[in-house]
């Protein structure tokens, strides 16, 4: 029998997730300044 997957996903752990990585990217820009973002 195979498990239930459905309760798998949190969306919790999603929202830490991106918000750990916004941070990540706020840093740094703040460090590196826009010179980053020519590339996009």
């Amino acid at each position: 029998m195979e498990p239930d997957r459905t309760k798998d996903y949190e969306q919790n752990d999603a929202t830490g997730f991106i918000r750990l990585n916004g941070l990540r990217l706020r840093v740094n820009s703040t460090v590196n300044g826009a010179k980053n973002l020519k590339g996009l």
